[in-house]
């Protein structure tokens, strides 16, 4: 997938080494080249987060359009066919049955009430039936500022790091995560101008990154109600609101 990537221009690091079943991890492990810098999230001048952010999105839409089979994680590679990136579910449906089980766990938690749960599961129901996502696309999984590296000496984008979220799904999935995600901890928005590096792309893609968004904090939330962070779960549960609470496409 990187040497895909690399082949198209895509500024992403170079696999040196990888070992799909390490006895020592219970997940595959790679060894990866060296993007110099450091992560967009601790900049703080706004004309070099945009010119970077820009940069980047010429990237993402370079990533976005590397085609998958299936729907979901990344599973294996089947080198025998052109661009044979193999993900865990065979149809869409597969997949976005843990996104209804997410619903269910919400509401289950009491965090919002019945009309604010009824609404989030028919946004989820609207977003998994979108029948146009019959072709799956390659997207980083969770694409946010602090994968973005750039030089803070010369302010210059140098790569985008950390496929191991990697998925098969719409393109939108990645604007969809940095919309859920952009200006969190102080760091300075810039989804502007990754949209921009990416073509301006219009309000098509902008309604369905929303719809996108929804789906991906719902489900980041039903995780974190089993996790020991509650500082975060309420953040998540926040976005989520505003989220749904905000017209499509703005």
């Amino acid at each position: 997938m990187h040497e895909l990537l690399r082949q198209r221009g895509a500024r992403v690091p170079d696999i040196l080494m990888f070992e799909a079943d390490p006895p020592e991890l219970d997940r595959s492990a790679a060894l990866t080249s060296h993007i110099p810098g450091i992560p967009l999230r601790e900049c703080r001048d706004p004309v070099t987060a945009r010119q970077v952010a820009i940069e980047a999105g010429r990237d993402l839409a370079i990533i976005n359009t590397l085609p998958v089979t299936g729907f979901g994680w990344i599973d294996r590679i089947d080198e025998t066919v052109p661009d044979g990136i193999i993900a865990q579910h065979p149809v869409r449906a597969g997949w976005t049955a843990e996104f209804f089980t997410s619903v269910k766990e919400i509401s289950l938690a009491g965090l919002f009430d019945a009309s604010f749960v009824a609404r989030l599961g028919d946004t989820i129901h609207t977003w998994a039936g979108n029948e146009f996502e019959t072709r799956s696309f390659l997207a980083h999984g969770d694409f946010d500022t602090s994968h973005i590296y750039y030089d803070p000496s010369s302010g210059t984008y140098t790569g985008i790091i950390d496929f191991g979220e990697g998925r098969g799904t719409h393109p939108t999935w990645d604007a969809g995560h940095l919309l859920l995600h952009d200006g969190e901890a102080g760091s300075l928005p810039v989804l502007p101008a990754i949209l921009e590096g990416y073509g301006n792309p219009g309000d098509d893609f902008r309604y369905h990154m929303h719809h996108h968004a929804i789906a991906i904090s719902a489900r980041q939330l039903a995780i974190f109600l089993h996790r020991p962070n509650p500082a975060y779960r309420a953040w998540l549960a926040g976005r989520l609101k505003t989220l749904l609470d905000t017209p499509f496409g703005t």
